[in-house]
């Protein structure tokens, strides 16, 4: 058995069970094309524009080595290949880059480690975090994952002890790439649930199918067992079918599946509509950041603070919701009606906290502001794609600043 790779010189590795001897260098330049292929494929870093043709001369022209050197590439290079101009080159160049932002189960995938597929590599990121954590790992102690089995668990502890795939490694962290993630554990409609799939969908593909189950706290297998909660059935189901029913594991239709989906999805819009906490909590992965509640809603401490410090309170949360207004991107606005009127609220109390003259300053300011609630609850607005509506906001916004901020109402502030 040859201890060397006769094209790249690399150390080969002989799994157990195997006659086949391997070369795992990713920079092997007998399999170079195939895995730059596979790197950008779909499933993997999904690269648009890089085809067969593409790689083909990248590879023959010696602009690459290995996978690495992609994000290494220059306009100037790309455009010399053939059929490429500025634009389609540029395209090329700007595929490449949005690929650093994929989520780290892709890159592993990409990585093209012997044995591992898509859900491999999904449990590989959501366990270690890392490609750094998954590195230090040993054989035995990648096995305690009761997904990754004795060949996988070689194949995976193979891969990162080769010292050219562990360069092609740093020239990912130099370069970029997301090679780490936050471990969170995520609730939704299939949180600790094992879901297997059967037959082919006729909506989905099975990996986007997987992916909505991962997404939803679930788990999924290729595999039936005792441990299986639920099988998706698909047309022409094979033996996972008759096994599930054997087993008594609940089964249900594609439909019904994707009638869950549905379910969940109006959930989760009720839960943004309403504000719901609770929903929010089950089914939306982002966790809302705790809130200080404002002093003046515990109504004792509120009651014995002095004038102009419940005035100052109110200014400061009124110019705080413009300006979140103003800067938050338009899909995330604090739209709501419930806001807007919050938003009121403080104004109102500050006219309240004002001496006659000033109070009637900024009551006309309160009534126009009134005024743009009353017309957003009838037409059922919202005010981030209401122009004229903002307009008036960002007016009001200037006369409260220049006219009501503590500094220059302190004189006209009511004294207990």
């Amino acid at each position: 058995m040859p201890k060397t790779c006769p094209v790249c010189g690399a150390k080969t590795v002989q799994y157990e069970g195997e006659v086949a001897i391997r070369c795992e260098n990713v920079s092997c330049s007998a399999q170079l094309k195939q895995r730059i292929l596979h790197f950008a494929s779909r499933n993997a870093m999904d690269i648009e524009g890089l085809g067969e043709a593409v790689v083909e001369q990248l590879v023959d022209k010696k602009l690459i080595k290995d996978y690495g050197d992609l994000y290494y590439l220059k306009l100037n290079q790309i455009k010399r290949l053939e059929r490429f101009a500025e634009k389609s080159a540029q395209n090329l160049i700007n595929a490449i880059e949005k690929s650093k932002d994929n989520e780290l189960s892709r890159l592993i995938f990409a990585l093209g480690i012997r044995h591992v597929g898509v859900h491999a590599a999904w449990i590989l990121s959501e366990t270690y975090g890392s490609i750094e954590n998954i590195a230090k790992e040993n054989i035995e102690s990648l096995q305690t994952n009761r997904e990754i089995g004795p060949v996988m668990a070689e194949s995976i502890h193979a891969f990162f002890k080769n010292n050219n795939n562990l360069k092609v490694l740093e020239k990912f962290k130099k370069a970029g790439l997301k090679m780490a993630q936050k471990i969170t554990k995520v609730k939704g409609i299939f949180s600790g649930k094992a879901v297997v799939f059967t037959g082919a969908l006729a909506s989905m593909t099975r990996n986007e199918a997987e992916g909505l189950v991962r997404k939803q706290g679930g788990r999924t297998s290729s595999s039936i067992s005792k441990d299986t909660d639920l099988v998706v059935v698909g047309t022409q189901p094979g033996s996972k079918y008759e096994k599930a029913k054997k087993l008594g594991i609940k089964i249900i239709s594609e439909d019904k599946f994707k009638n869950w989906l549905k379910t969940l999805l109006i959930i989760i819009l009720i839960a943004n509509i309403s504000g719901c906490a609770e929903l929010r909590r089950k089914f939306i992965r982002k966790k809302e950041p705790k809130k200080e509640e404002p002093s003046f809603y515990r109504v004792e401490e509120y009651k014995v603070k002095p004038p102009h410090e419940r005035y100052q309170e109110h200014y400061v949360l009124w110019h705080n919701w413009h300006l979140e207004l103003e800067r938050t991107e338009p899909a995330n606005y604090l739209r709501d009606i419930a806001s807007i009127s919050e938003a009121l609220r403080h104004l109102t109390a500050m006219r309240d906290l004002l001496q006659e003259e000033k109070a009637k300053e900024l009551g006309i300011e309160i009534t126009q502001m009134e005024a743009i609630l009353a017309n957003l609850k009838e037409e059922k607005k919202d005010i981030t794609k209401d122009v004229r509506s903002r307009r008036l906001v960002e007016k009001i916004r200037r006369v409260v600043v220049n006219n009501f901020s503590y500094k220059r109402v302190k004189n006209y502030i009511k004294s207990d």
